[in-house]
């Protein structure tokens, strides 16, 4: 709260050195509370200026600009949250705020005076410029202290909604202004939208003064300009010092993204100007060349103008392109399900009933072929066609009969919504995760069960990934039929650390999974050492993808662990994959130090989390002593700014190419051909030693709603908790 702050921040440096390593605890998960744009939000619709004095902007502004909430944000959006706060009075002796009632707004004090009260006993003031209530605007929690006015007060307040509200619609609003003018450039013309909303996140804004020199003929190009707001002057165009004048709307220098060639004229501004800028860097760190994607996108034309290849979704064609080269004279796996098109030199290509077909330079061949053979040197793309399949099939779905022969035995872990349960048939093992039907409902998180079947099944195959082998569902709950991962949680083997090759063996496997995970275009939005568990033979396993979701560009809702959510998460700006990525950083460093780099001492205390967070001031406790490289992997992946941070342009694969993962291949690595530093002490298949004792009664509320959200949901089945 803003009369506490003071004190808060010193204990932010504290906190994050302290060698206190946590005694093991179930951590606060935040349930999704949605707030995308596409939403219709009444409150942030309706919410008109209401007209302040100077002073009182004043005092507001101040307050923002000293909360960690507001620190990330740009002025015009400062200055629109001020523009937005309502006044409010409050009488001596009223309560403001109760500890315990769901938090909903934030306050700033023009004048008066507020205690702030725990457990009814006062431990700080809230006066003149103050504020509190500022978790409120991130997350529905409860509040931590009774906030009680002890003479007549005005504040100005803002709710939670119409602010998350308005920071994803003016935040996306610009990201899609963006997006809708990178679709305008000729050269980026055809690249999948999730490509460009890539770009769009990692532009730059530049001013210019009218008179300024913006590019100057004969440079070296190295950046792409789009024209926001000005007027600005080409000159001297070739041999005839010609001059065009470009308005708002306009682009110039895109030379730069294709070739290394000089600046074919000065660029002038006539007036003030205002650009969106691209670097010729970042665009090759994000894409790669420009001519790569260009020709990936003519292959992807090419694929898609077959009558027999018209399932074949185009982003899914253009994120499944391989590239490849051969040598004259080496040689090209046999193939039944993949489409080639060559772009420099000849492929010979030996095809069924003895038919010899040779591909050259800009040609293709969509059919199988037995071997293929380069005449010369060669660069190709191949595309496996079922990668990129418009996939109408579903979980193989057991019969009621496979599921009423199940043997449910004991309790293995307990959630939200419900529980997971050992079950065995015959020699079988499975573990049945049940979710009580009246439960989501309760919590509006019903659509995320049906959800989360889809991403299980789009995401099966991978060997760090939990496979689903089917679902149903009953009356009142339904079930997932997942594998059983009996070598218990990561966070039980890592409390206190674990030795530096342990740890590096573990986080191989999280980060491949994330790899294929963001590659089905999905964040899975709840990494920690409690979602990955390790089988009988040592490797992990990413569980639990009840947070995850398809992405195409910046989602805005706020949920999971706090000690694992981004700066960019916590500071409203939206996030994409790297979310994941960050998370990813946290568990490595946890896996090392055995706590989080964001431990508070009190776990209630998640604003003191977010500001460990939002500091990003990383250091290892004194009795840890990683190695240099492994402590600059970590800094890296946990760099407050998101430009800066390890993965942020490449994501996953540049991950895996750091000289920290030197020690792992990982085709053998997936394969399962590495040995594990640790292998769980299990004595039969069904041993579940390694996971704590439950209690194995279960509330059981029975469901009376409608069932249509659950309709395709799996197979009916009968159930009874007893």
């Amino acid at each position: 709260m803003g009369g506490c702050q003071t004190k808060q921040s010193k204990e932010v440096e504290r906190r994050a050195s302290s060698d206190v390593a946590p005694k093991q605890r179930e951590r606060r998960v935040v349930l999704p509370e949605h707030v995308e744009v596409d939403l219709y939000c009444p409150e942030a619709s309706s919410q008109e200026e209401v007209k302040k004095s100077e002073e009182s902007r004043r005092i507001i502004l101040k307050a923002l600009e000293a909360s960690v909430v507001f620190s990330g944000l740009e002025q015009e959006q400062k200055e629109g949250i001020v523009r937005s706060m309502e006044a409010l009075e409050v009488p001596a002796q009223n309560l403001l705020i109760k500890q315990g009632d769901p938090g909903d707004a934030f306050y700033v004090v023009e004048s008066g005076r507020f205690d702030i009260l725990v457990d009814g006993e006062r431990v700080a003031e809230s006066s003149r410029g103050g504020s509190f209530g500022e978790l409120a605007l991130i997350m529905n929690q409860p509040r931590a202290a009774s906030v009680l006015a002890t003479e007549a007060s005005l504040c100005w307040k803002i709710d939670r909604k119409p602010f998350r509200y308005f920071l994803a619609s003016s935040s996306n609003t610009s990201l899609d202004e963006i997006f809708t003018d990178l679709k305008t450039v000729k050269i980026l013309q055809g690249l999948p939208a999730a490509h460009l909303y890539k770009l769009a996140a990692h532009v730059s804004k530049e001013k210019f003064g009218a008179g300024s020199v913006i590019i100057k003929k004969g440079e070296t190009g190295d950046k792409f300009y789009m024209l926001k707001k000005g007027v600005v002057e080409c000159r001297r165009i070739g041999a005839e010092d010609a001059r065009v004048e470009l308005l708002a709307g306009s682009h110039f220098g895109e030379r730069a993204l294709t070739h290394r060639q000089p600046r074919a004229c000065d660029v002038v501004a006539k007036t003030a100007a205002e650009c969106i800028t691209l670097s010729k860097s970042d665009f090759e760190a994000l894409l790669g060349s420009a001519s790569d994607a260009m020709d990936r996108q003519h292959v992807v034309n090419v694929v898609r103008a077959s009558r027999s290849n018209r399932n074949l979704h185009p982003d899914k064609v253009y994120e499944n392109l391989e590239k490849g080269f051969l040598g004259a004279n080496e040689t090209l796996p046999a193939s039944e399900d993949h489409f080639i098109a060559v772009t420099k030199g000849r492929l010979i290509l030996d095809r069924p009933a003895g038919i010899i077909r040779a591909v050259d330079e800009g040609e293709s061949y969509d059919g199988p072929w037995s071997k293929g053979t380069a005449e010369t040197d060669v660069e190709f793309y191949k595309l496996r066609k079922r990668e990129a399949e418009l996939s109408t099939t579903d979980f193989h779905q057991h019969t009621p009969e496979f599921f009423d022969s199940l043997d449910v035995g004991r309790t293995l872990g307990t959630g939200t919504f419900g529980r997971v349960k050992l079950a065995t048939r015959g020699d079988e093992t499975y573990a049945l995760k049940l979710l009580v039907k009246q439960a989501m409902v309760d919590l509006n998180q019903a659509e995320s069960v049906e959800l989360e079947r889809r991403i299980l099944f789009k995401l099966r195959g991978h060997p760090f990934v939990l496979h689903c082998h089917a679902t149903f569902q009953s009356k009142d709950v339904c079930f997932f039929v997942l594998e059983f991962v009996q070598g218990g949680e990561l966070f039980s083997r890592v409390e206190g650390g674990v030795h530096e090759d342990e740890a590096l063996f573990h986080s191989a496997c999280v980060i491949d999974a994330l790899d294929h995970i963001h590659a089905k275009a999905i964040v899975y939005r709840d990494l920690k050492p409690e979602n990955v568990l390790i089988d009988n033979r040592g490797f992990a396993r990413i569980v639990d993808f009840g947070f995850a979701k398809v992405l195409q560009k910046k989602t805005y809702t706020i949920l999971g662990t706090p000690e694992y959510l981004s700066p960019e998460c916590v500071l409203g700006k939206g996030y994409g994959f790297d979310v994941d990525l960050w998370a990813f950083g946290v568990l490595v460093y946890e896996t090392l130090a055995g706590r989080s780099p964001f431990y508070a001492s009190n776990p209630d205390d998640t604003m003191t989390v977010f500001r460990l967070i939002v500091a990003a001031k990383i250091k290892f406790p004194p009795k840890k002593h990683p190695t240099p490289l492994t402590q600059a992997f970590v800094t890296g992946l946990l760099a407050r700014d998101l430009k800066e941070r390890l993965g942020a342009r490449h994501g996953a694969p540049s991950i895996k190419a750091h000289a920290f993962f030197s020690p792992i291949d990982f085709d053998n690595l997936r394969a399962k051909k590495l040995t594990p530093p640790y292998v769980p002490n299990l004595k039969t298949a069904t041993d579940a030693s390694l996971f704590d004792a439950y209690p194995e009664d279960m509330a059981l509320k029975p469901y009376e709603g409608d069932n249509k959200i659950f309709s395709d949901f799996g197979p009916k089945v009968r159930f009874s908790s007893s």
